[in-house]
């Protein structure tokens, strides 16, 4: 009944995973074409997160505001790859940001809250994707009794 249920969970989250995966990546490759604003920088800072080997991964987190059709909106990703990396790349990606005072942002039009600095998809895409599928074949694999363990 326990490895049932472990298998069921973990089709499910492969399911998401999967769903994800393909959903950022749709985003990600529209945001190429999504219209141009011109961006005023506020702030921007290294976010990190430490693994459960407690090593220190980077991201830079940018906080600008600009308009669209009248309103204004503030905040923007660096990229869509969710990629925390070493302390040297992502103080690169500030540097590089922290240079500019005005940013040219891509902004999704039904949503401006959703907004990118360098838009486009990445490899994080393609890898959720992946794992999501691995987890879905394998968890139906197993409920399907072909692979016992």
């Amino acid at each position: 009944m326990v490895r049932q249920r472990c298998v069921g969970d973990a089709y499910h989250s492969g399911v998401f995973i999967f769903i994800t995966g393909l959903v950022g990546k749709e985003e990600a490759k529209q945001s190429k074409t999504w219209p141009v604003a011109i961006a005023t920088l506020e702030r921007c800072y290294l976010k990190h997160h430490t693994s459960n080997k407690s090593v220190r991964y980077y991201a830079p987190a940018i906080q600008c505001r600009f308009s669209v059709g009248g309103n204004v909106y503030t905040g923007t990703e660096y990229d869509f790859s969710a990629d925390y990396t070493t302390r040297a790349k992502a103080q690169a990606k500030l540097d590089e940001i922290s240079a500019l005072k005005q940013l040219m942002i891509r902004y999704k039009p039904s949503d401006p809250f959703t907004n990118v600095y360098k838009p486009g998809m990445h490899a994080v895409h393609f890898i959720r994707q992946l794992i999501g599928f691995t987890a879905v074949l394998i968890s139906s694999l197993s409920m399907l009794g072909i692979i016992r363990y």
